[in-house]
């Protein structure tokens, strides 16, 4: 699923700016709201990670035994890690809502996940699904695909550096 992880910043000036941004809003927006809890701290930092490496190695292994879903015949393998990384996402999004309601950890706790990821995530340069940040930064790994909310803004700045390398 990860590539080896070399220094290279994947995203841009404007791409990490504009996740620092985002970043700031879902950590600070439910703090003030609701303030948090130290199970909160411990469910962003350490069981959505848990849970989202645990989903991704499940549904990686599966799709390696059961091969990859049927897609278009003009989608590439990219489109199977996007479908990967999405469900992963979703995943981890319901799973995590549903330990809200049976365990201590509070809603405030995902927004704090989702934050503290794209953080690293842009402090790293990742271009990678936020879900993952934390995940890649333990292992030493990259996601092979950008992030579903930032993929576009990652792609138009990828050109502008394309277009600037080549005058």
């Amino acid at each position: 699923m990860s590539s080896s992880y070399d220094r290279e910043r994947k995203i841009g000036a404007l791409g990490t700016g504009i996740r620092l941004v985002v970043a700031s809003i879902l950590i600070v927006v439910p703090i003030m709201r609701a303030g948090f809890a130290p199970w909160d701290l411990i469910g962003a930092l350490v069981v959505f990670p848990l849970m989202a490496a645990g989903i991704d190695r499940l549904l990686s292994d599966g799709i390696k035994r059961v091969g990859p879903p049927a897609l278009p015949a003009r989608s590439s393998g990219l489109a199977a890690i996007w479908y990967l990384n999405v469900a992963v996402l979703v995943l981890v999004l319901a799973l995590a809502i549903g330990l809200t309601y049976v365990t201590p950890i509070d809603g405030g706790a995902i927004w704090l996940f989702f934050g503290l990821s794209m953080f690293l995530a842009a402090a790293r340069g990742d271009a990678g699904c936020e879900v993952h940040a934390l995940e890649n930064a333990f292992t030493g790994h990259r996601d092979p695909v950008g992030c579903i909310a930032f993929a576009p803004l990652d792609a138009l700045e990828a050109r502008r550096a394309a277009a600037k390398a080549e005058i």
